[in-house]
């Protein structure tokens, strides 16, 4: 009889020392992203908030796993769907970051692929379904004795797995795009500040560190005990997270709410409706 996934995956999770490491950072990650979420009320700062709360509560569910060594399905779903969304948050506020320098820059692109990649509803709702499956999959691979049950758990975990890389994928080409545009012409704050002439390539290299994490999701997305080897999950999932996210704390990066112009108020339909009485009056003087 073959090793289950969820034997695998309690084979896999067995240092408590690197869960509670983890576990530290993103209390202090998240601490400081609070902090910036108030002063710049910035969307990548709440979702980066989001993010390590949603972290910090996966490591000590992870360092639980690790400690007790029981065959506790119901924490180990618990854990990887959290880590499913938590990476949702993760690239969601990369994309942001990405779209927000390219609002402030000087250049844009206008290839079809920017174009269709700037549209956030349905970049957002691409996220949510994969999420969603990915969740589902979860939980039929752990919970199913049904072999039709688990393959479809499977496909769906594939699917999900599919979407986040092919997403990914997407938002380097982007920041690629908006990083070469505020070398040649021009960028929100460039210049500014200790790291101020280095933001495209810093921007860049989130982006690609979560290329990287995804990538490696990818290659061992049918092969759950590398999967779950903290000898590769730690440098290929968790390090490549943490980076991007003590990358995001560089003062400057990301462009706070009062960077970015005013929108020019809507009349409310009172105020309309005074000013077309005006006019009417005015028209039959």
């Amino acid at each position: 009889m073959g090793i289950t996934a969820t034997e695998v995956a309690y084979f896999g999770i067995q240092s408590v020392p690197a869960a509670a490491v983890f576990a530290a950072l993103y209390l202090l990650f998240l601490a400081g992203f609070i902090l910036q979420s108030f002063r710049e009320r910035s969307r990548v700062y709440y979702s980066l908030t989001f993010f390590c709360a949603v972290r910090l509560t996966s490591f000590i569910l992870r360092a639980i796993i690790a400690g007790t060594r029981g065959n506790n399905v119901g924490l180990l779903i618990g854990a990887e769907v959290l880590f499913a969304i938590g990476f949702f948050s993760l690239i969601y506020s990369t994309y942001n970051l990405v779209l927000d320098r390219e609002l402030l820059s000087e250049h844009t692109s206008s290839s079809i692929i920017s174009r269709v990649i700037r549209r956030r509803h349905l970049f957002r709702l691409v996220l949510l379904a994969a999420i969603v499956m990915g969740s589902v999959g979860i939980s039929d691979i752990n919970t199913s004795n049904d072999s039709n049950t688990i393959s479809t758990g499977k496909s769906l975990h594939t699917t999900s797995t599919i979407i986040f890389f092919v997403l990914s994928v997407l938002v380097v080409y982007q920041a690629l795009i908006v990083a070469k545009n505020e070398l040649r012409y021009g960028a929100y704050k460039l210049g500014k500040g200790a790291f101020g002439r280095f933001q495209p390539y810093i921007l860049l290299l989130i982006s690609l560190l979560l290329l990287v994490r995804e990538g490696f999701a990818m290659v061992t997305v049918n092969d759950f005990q590398k999967a779950n080897n903290e000898r590769l999950w730690y440098p290929l999932i968790a390090m490549p997270e943490i980076l991007a996210v003590a990358l995001f704390s560089i003062p400057g990066l990301v462009p706070g709410k009062r960077e970015f112009p005013a929108k020019p108020e809507t009349p409310r339909p009172a105020v309309r409706i005074s000013r077309f009485m005006e006019v009417f009056h005015e028209g039959k003087n």
